[in-house]
């Protein structure tokens, strides 16, 4: 409880100065990914998980009826239901949860929310449950590596304000239990700007974001 306050706290403190044109761009370029996949169709419903200010939900918007941005922090929902407030979207909801409450749906995103969760496998076990039949869940998120530490803030701390520096090959196919089937994933690198704390030789360094999924196994 103590570490989802202080997320809840960090992310609300966050939302006013999140949307960089450097993140825009990147929730555009990991749904033009979703969107070319193989088995990837528009629908009725989408439920973003870890929404934030609904970056990855806009872009994925011209792809379904309903969508859902599903976020802990009320902070980063403001900044979404403000932008709402000024559009001309009438598609977009926003909701704090439980996630239990928020119905069916045709597809499930996540987009870097998922290293924040301790249990991330019992996360996906919960998402399986809002899945039409056929439905599938796109987990997008850092790939372990040697330098991925600097993805984040010096002062943002593993273990208090996230959870993993990036995920395992097996960690990403551990995420999608007996109730999944069809495990897809494709990785693109993401170049980003390196905090000046970190006192780095580099300014920018590129980072692995594997956009992992699996369909809802359909009972025979």
């Amino acid at each position: 409880m103590i570490r989802s306050v202080v997320r809840r706290n960090m992310f609300d403190a966050l939302a006013s100065s999140y949307d960089t044109p450097w993140k825009v761009a990147r929730s555009q370029e990991v749904a033009e990914i979703i969107s070319s996949r193989p088995w990837f169709r528009s629908g009725d419903r989408l439920l973003d998980v870890g929404a934030g200010t609904g970056l990855l939900t806009f872009a994925m918007e011209p792809h379904f009826k309903q969508l859902t941005a599903f976020d802990t922090s009320a902070g980063m929902l403001d900044v979404l239901n403000k932008k709402l407030a000024d559009s001309t979207s009438n598609k977009i909801s926003t909701s704090m949860g439980p996630i239990s409450s928020l119905g069916k749906y045709d597809l499930i995103v996540s987009l870097l929310a998922f290293h924040h969760v301790k249990d991330f496998v019992a996360l996906a076990n919960e998402l399986h449950n809002n899945l039409r039949p056929g439905g599938r869940l796109v987990v997008a998120d850092l790939v372990a590596g040697d330098d991925v530490r600097l993805f984040h803030k010096p002062w943002q701390v593993c273990g208090e304000h996230y959870e993993y520096d990036g995920f395992t090959e097996q960690q990403f196919r551990d995420m999608f239990g007996s109730g999944y089937a069809s495990y897809d994933e494709h990785r693109l690198v993401i170049r980003k700007k390196v905090d000046s704390e970190w006192k780095s030789e580099h300014g920018e360094l590129d980072f692995v974001l594997a956009v992992a999924s699996s369909e809802k196994r359909t009972e025979v």
